[in-house]
């Protein structure tokens, strides 16, 4: 999880635990059939438990999340499937991503309207990094942030 200022200028707000697949997904916004797929890949990938930690900097949201998974290869499989999910959204566009091996990073509904998000696996682990809006600035500070996060959970 990114801690207070990790992103600059954004502190945590809240942050929600859930140790099973039903009841992480049901916090999320998603329609019947995005919920059904994401709870099948989480149990066929031995979902253990996630956190998803809400960030604000005055009135702009971000989010920090962590999926731990049975083991690395799974984690890699998590990150494969949100990813589909995400380009499913359309106005998918990508941005470069240093210093994480295997990181994607992207926007969508456009850098400037929608949200900018870099996800990587690392071990057992899942990790989503996100904000609203995005300028080339926010998705450098994005990026650092991330490879700070990675580095720190790497280590």
């Amino acid at each position: 999880m990114l801690t207070s200022n990790e992103l600059a200028g954004f502190h945590a707000a809240d942050a929600v635990v859930q140790t099973s697949p039903d009841n992480w997904v049901s916090s999320e916004q998603l329609l019947a059939d995005e919920a059904a797929a994401e709870k099948a890949m989480l149990k066929r990938d031995g979902f253990r438990a996630g956190v998803h930690e809400d960030l604000m900097n005055g009135g702009t949201g971000a989010a920090s999340i962590v999926e731990q998974f049975r083991s690395p290869q799974a984690a890699a499989d998590a990150q494969a499937f949100y990813l589909k999910q995400f380009r499913a959204l359309g106005r998918y566009a990508p941005f470069k991503v240093t210093g994480i091996p295997h990181a994607a990073g992207f926007s969508v509904g456009g850098v400037n309207g929608g949200g900018i998000n870099i996800v990587f696996s690392d071990g057992a682990y899942y990790h989503l990094v996100g904000r609203e809006a995005g300028s080339p600035a926010a998705v450098a500070k994005l990026n650092a942030a991330a490879r700070h996060l990675y580095q720190r959970v790497h280590g």
